[in-house]
């Protein structure tokens, strides 16, 4: 199977890439900006084809002739939890405008099958009802309003998995576990809020597992229509008790100043993501629990 992936030498990126070429059958080649390293051993990069991207794009649709792909996966994003104006042009740049430009290329080399990537954080309420958090999932959106045309009237066939957040080794997002890293590493007090909101995050390793399922899902299935397929542990728990299993898994305690920053404004105070299509479609489901996969990313991170 060829698969072509966009945002390849990001977090997921580059674990998803390392993990078809591992583990799968799969002929994997990769997009990158002119400006981006490569993040991969030197055993991965020669068994994937790199191709580069000029700042227009506008070699998008050579490169997809070249590539020749049958299933395009689609992760390249720019996230931003808030933003100023500044921040406007880049995000729908990123999120919006690329990807229908993928779409082009998609049609014009009689590419088929799409598999994008979402965010959850577009049910403010946690509910079904769209109701964006902030401008990035916003963002988000507008691409699958572009998405769901070419389904239409280009005979596209796409789905999207979407995510409320995702851990694991090498991740330099500076996300939740990077500031509890830092605040083991160097002994640093770190202002959190109440710490009553609730987080749904999977494990690094069950995310590949999750496009595996999408990849042959789309190939097999009946359906032509445009799916939207949460992903996530399904279970909701509270940042306390996250921060809490970090401390178990290494055994310190960490200075956490509870309640010294206000919430976010439009915090998603309960996250749970409803597998049940996951499960049905993709025949998958997360495997490694929330204490297994700190004890996982800390132990290949090499702080414990």
């Amino acid at each position: 199977m060829k698969v072509f992936i966009t945002g390849a030498t990001g977090f997921l990126g580059s674990h998803l890439v390392t993990h078809f070429v591992n583990h799968t059958n799969h002929d994997v080649s990769i997009i990158k900006r002119l400006d981006s390293n490569v993040p991969f051993s030197k055993e991965i990069e020669e068994k994937i084809a790199v191709f580069t991207l000029k700042d227009d794009a506008s070699n998008l649709v050579e490169i997809i002739k070249d590539a020749q792909p049958e299933v395009v996966i689609h992760l390249a994003t720019h996230f931003l939890s808030g933003h100023e104006f500044s921040d406007i042009t880049p995000l729908i740049n990123a999120n919006v405008t690329f990807g229908s430009k993928l779409c082009e290329a998609m049609v014009a080399n009689d590419v088929k099958f799409l598999i994008n990537t979402g965010t959850l954080w577009e049910y403010f309420k946690g509910d079904d009802q769209y109701d964006p958090v902030n401008f990035y999932a916003a963002t988000k959106k507008a691409f699958e309003e572009m998405l769901q045309f070419y389904v239409n009237a280009k005979n596209l066939e796409a789905i999207s998995l979407k995510f409320y957040d995702t851990y694991g080794p090498d991740d330099r997002r500076g996300k939740l576990f990077s500031y509890l890293k830092q605040c083991l590493a160097q002994g640093e007090s770190i202002d959190f809020s109440a710490g009553e909101q609730t987080l749904d995050i999977v494990y690094i390793d069950d995310v590949v597992k999750a496009y595996e399922g999408a990849v042959e899902y789309i190939l097999t299935r009946q359906d032509s229509v445009y799916e939207v397929i949460p992903i996530g542990s399904g279970k909701s728990v509270r940042l306390k008790d996250i921060v809490a299993t970090f401390e178990e898994v290494t055994q310190k305690t960490l200075d956490i100043r509870w309640g010294a920053r206000e919430y976010r404004p439009r915090e998603v105070m309960h996250a749970q993501a409803d597998i049940r299509k996951a499960q049905d479609k993709l025949k998958w489901s997360a495997q490694v629990s929330l204490k297994d996969g700190i004890t996982q990313m800390l132990t290949k991170d090499k702080i414990i």
